[in-house]
């Protein structure tokens, strides 16, 4: 299996520099000889960065994403399926029969064909734009079918199901 994933990407919050800077903040207090300010301080500080942190949290259960999509639409799959990197993990952990093949987004359409060609059949899963483009430039006969495979998420992802012929 080949994941084309040469960095991770780590999505911080900014609020964790706020507790960098509310600690730093409280030295220098300190510093000053204005003890009794120094517990206010802390207070207020972790007050902010629980209360900031409580709410991201609950932003993130409520957007959705494609992930639990792209996962439940191949669960019990045993095929093979091209799909963008960022799904390969968890779908070799939830679809072990399911060989899985990682293209990054800006693949150029000849060499997602050619990552087609040598899978064989398989599935084919990419956004909305990038489908249509995908349908318009890879051979006549190749696309046996399509089917929209997440619900509120945009953008929308696609599966398209390709049988490559040899020309």
């Amino acid at each position: 299996t080949v994941a084309t994933v040469p960095y991770t990407y780590y999505h911080c919050s900014l609020f964790v520099a706020l507790a960098v800077l509310a600690g730093t903040s409280a030295g220098l207090i300190s510093k000053l000889r204005l003890g009794s300010l120094l517990p206010a301080a802390i207070l207020v500080a972790q007050g902010v960065q629980a209360w900031t942190y409580y709410d991201e949290q609950v932003k993130a259960q409520q957007e959705p994403v494609a992930d639990t999509d792209v996962v439940a639409y191949f669960r019990d799959h045993a095929g093979s399926a091209l799909v963008p990197y960022y799904h390969v993990p968890q779908l070799h952990y939830y679809s072990p029969k399911l060989k899985t093949i990682g293209y990054d987004t800006d693949w150029s359409v000849d060499r997602v064909a050619k990552a087609i060609a040598q899978l064989g059949p398989s599935d084919l899963v990419c956004a909305e734009q990038q489908c249509r483009a995908f349908e318009a430039s890879l051979p006549n006969g190749w696309i046996q079918g399509q089917e929209r495979i997440t619900r509120d998420v945009k953008p929308e992802m696609w599966v398209l199901r390709t049988v490559p012929t040899r020309d």
